[in-house]
């Protein structure tokens, strides 16, 4: 017993918030691996089409870091931009979502084409392209908040007027399942304790019986809580309800024999 509730409070920290953190982290990661991997791979001494109004070249590439860069970028109306630069750098905002050609020690010259004789020029030390940007991600989702989230979340859905059941139901799931550690120990000591004969194959047997059984019961209160036949909180325990009276029942039984 003093083993399950060490695993209860272990398991409830993982499920209430270290798995909502993962899940947010993974998001957050394959979020970013997808927008960064649907960028282009620039390529040395080739003229890279970013877009069809922007073109690269670089005469030589060293992972993120470039030297010797040419710019073409007519994506203004009525605007031919060209830009020179020395070196230059490929910056990733993961906050943003955006994918930034940084340019240093350069020049920029404009020309309109439908007025020849109009021409300007200026230099700079470090000059920011906009290559591509990413979507930013939505809402967090319901399995990514922690306790305290999911608790703000339904306060706000109630005072609109909504009862929400599925977040109320996630939030009584994470309590539900870790408690279950304490719950089956209650029914395995007396179980245990008996002596019958092939008692191995019989405790496995009975073992996979009873995490059916529980499993069931968890499904019966999901779906009569989400039914709205039964109030989130007792709908969501009630397995852990019947199997603590089950487990009561075989001490009571025990004790007798």
């Amino acid at each position: 017993l003093i083993i399950s509730f060490l695993l209860y409070s272990g398991t409830l920290g993982i499920s209430c918030f270290l798995i909502p953190k993962g899940n947010e982290a993974f998001k957050k990661l394959l979020l970013a691996t997808t927008w960064k991997g649907s960028a282009f791979v620039l390529e040395e001494r080739t003229f890279n089409t970013v877009s069809e109004d922007l073109t690269i070249y670089i005469e030589r590439v060293s992972g993120p870091f470039l030297d010797k860069v040419m710019v073409s970028d007519q994506r203004r109306k009525n605007e031919m931009l060209s830009i020179f630069a020395q070196t230059g750098e490929i910056i990733a905002n993961d906050r943003l979502f955006k994918l930034i050609l940084r340019l240093k020690d350069g020049s920029m010259h404009w020309n309109n084409p439908k007025k020849l004789n109009e021409y300007q020029q200026l230099t700079f030390s470090t000059y920011d392209i906009l290559l591509s940007s990413g979507n930013a991600p939505k809402k967090k989702k319901a399995r990514n908040m922690n306790m305290w989230e999911l608790w703000r979340e339904i306060e706000k859905e109630k005072k609109l007027g909504r009862l929400p059941y599925r977040l109320m139901i996630i939030f009584q799931e994470r309590l539900v399942i870790p408690f279950a550690c304490i719950i089956f120990a209650l029914i395995g000591c007396p179980l245990g304790i008996q002596n019958r004969k092939n008692s191995r194959v019989s405790g496995f047997g009975l073992s996979i019986l009873l995490l059916l059984l529980y499993y069931t019961l968890l499904v019966f209160g999901k779906t009569i809580a989400y039914g709205g036949f039964m109030q989130v909180w007792p709908a969501m325990w009630l397995p852990n309800i019947i199997f603590s009276l089950l487990g009561a029942y075989f001490l009571l039984h025990l004790e007798k024999t």
